[in-house]
């Protein structure tokens, strides 16, 4: 919030340049290096991409924000991508890079083959999982939630379609 209550939302170019960080070494900025293949999940404002890093032939994810349909600050975006890159915890996944790409910001991540704990319910398990197997995922759910908290970051949509297993 700035002085007289109003939102300053930054520029499209201001988030375009604060997401363009330095890469992790082996992927680049460009989404040109990157080739989208079937969708593989989505949410309000984001959809995710199976995708291959051409460069490498690496099989990766991709996280495509959609600037437009955001309703948090733009900046708010910006640092939830710079947060991704530094988090460092087994149960937490973590950005490669980001950048924006027209008026989606694309977030680099592993690609996770198993798909969701959802997703898991859904096709192996649709009358329920064990008990055991539920407190083992909400154990592992539960200290990711720690580390995040003890770095000072709130999760803020934590559901089961969040979750690889």
């Amino acid at each position: 919030m700035v002085r007289g209550g109003s939102m300053r939302r930054p520029s499209l170019a201001a988030v375009s340049a604060a997401a363009a960080e330095p890469a992790a070494p082996e992927f680049t900025l460009s989404a040109d290096d990157y080739r989208l293949m079937e969708e593989v999940g989505f949410g309000a404002n984001a959809v995710v991409y199976r995708a291959i890093f051409l460069p490498a032939n690496r099989t990766i994810a991709v996280k495509c924000l959609d600037l437009d349909r955001i309703n948090s600050n733009l900046d708010d975006v910006r640092k939830e991508a710079q947060i991704m890159k530094l988090i460092d915890h087994p149960n937490v996944i973590k950005a490669y890079c980001s950048f924006v790409v027209d008026h989606n910001l694309w977030v680099i991540m592993p690609f996770m083959a198993e798909g969701s704990c959802l997703h898991l319910m859904k096709v192996a398990h649709p009358d329920g999982l064990e008990e055991p197997v539920i407190c083992s995922i909400l154990k592992e759910t539960l200290k990711a939630l720690a580390y995040l908290h003890g770095q000072g970051h709130i999760h803020r949509d934590v559901k089961g379609g969040q979750y690889p297993c």
